[in-house]
């Protein structure tokens, strides 16, 4: 009931404050926290291991604290990128290897990933196999809690590769052209229908 509650009052205002992409950018950061205490639920269920009372009040928590750390981290660089560096209009350079001749092209999000994605992937791969190391151990309450904390770092760390990437290059994509956050987001639910 507390979930449900806390997601309406931030779609609302989240509506209400379409203009401000700051809020919609933290909005989607905490959703993928969320989607991925979801799946590791969902998982170590199928997996048959239990949930105790401590790791439905201190996983949600310990995962916001990480995953929100990667998505400042995140938000942080692709923002101080040069925004001549954008998703549609790229700067090409020429450059020579073995006599043929490559074009690059830069944008704000492979220049931010190329930057963070690796000290990203290293602290967050580091912090799921912390968490896993405390699965051999014989009481079975802070087994259970190794296992769903470490299959709720690691799938926050895959969900803020690929979907926050997305929402930062989207969101860079709407700023570019004159469309509500709204407005963008039917856009791309209805051409993700269509296909």
């Amino acid at each position: 009931f507390i979930l449900v509650n806390s997601l309406s009052l931030s779609l609302s205002l989240s509506l209400s404050l379409a203009w401000n992409t700051y809020f919609n950018k933290g909005l989607g950061g905490v959703g993928i926290v969320i989607l991925s205490l979801i799946i590791s639920v969902g998982l170590n269920s199928f997996w048959h291991i239990k949930a105790t009372l401590i790791i439905s009040e201190v996983i949600p928590f310990l995962v916001l604290a990480i995953g929100v750390d990667n998505v400042f981290i995140l938000f942080n660089t692709f923002e101080r990128m040069d925004p001549t560096y954008t998703i549609e209009v790229c700067n090409e350079k020429l450059f020579k290897v073995n006599n043929a001749h490559l074009f690059l092209k830069k944008d704000r999000m492979s220049e931010t990933m190329a930057r963070v994605a690796s000290s990203i992937t290293l602290a967050s791969l580091a912090e799921a196999l912390a968490f896993l190391l405390g699965s051999f151990t014989r009481m079975p309450a802070v087994e259970a809690f190794a296992y769903y904390a470490s299959v709720a770092i690691f799938f926050d760390y895959v969900l803020q590769i690929t979907c926050f990437a997305s929402l930062l290059a989207l969101d860079s994509r709407r700023v570019n052209v004159p469309l509500s956050s709204l407005s963008l987001s039917l856009l791309s639910l209805s051409l993700s229908l269509s296909l």
